[in-house]
């Protein structure tokens, strides 16, 4: 998110591979399993839950935990052909993580 120039307070979790015990990687949904939980305990509903990442072992995990997903290409880890040949919508596809607040809908002023 460095650099990206969004502002951080738009999300309720940014989650990161050191915020996990080590012996959890994606793409084991699980690693979704606490901020779920806290998010449908606080009244989210799932289909409100959206997990941005760069890669296919992102989208594995969210897919496999159920949650929204959106791949983002400028990592340089994953293509949009790729993302799409994986089954990613293509609308859920970014070029940029500076893209996102558009994509939510949310304009930052």
């Amino acid at each position: 998110m460095e650099g990206s120039e969004i502002d951080t307070g738009l999300f309720r979790f940014i989650q990161t591979a050191s915020d996990l015990p080590r012996e959890l990687h994606k793409p084991n949904p699980e690693v979704f399993s606490r901020i779920i939980s806290i998010l449908l305990s606080e009244g989210v509903r799932r289909e409100e839950i959206l997990y941005i990442g760069d890669n296919i072992t992102d989208f594995r995990a969210a897919n496999g935990a159920g949650i929204y997903f959106v791949g983002v290409t400028s990592g340089g880890l994953t293509t949009r052909d790729d993302f799409l040949r994986i089954g990613v919508s293509k609308k859920h596809i970014l070029d940029s993580i500076r893209n996102l607040p558009k994509f939510l809908g949310i304009t930052e002023e």
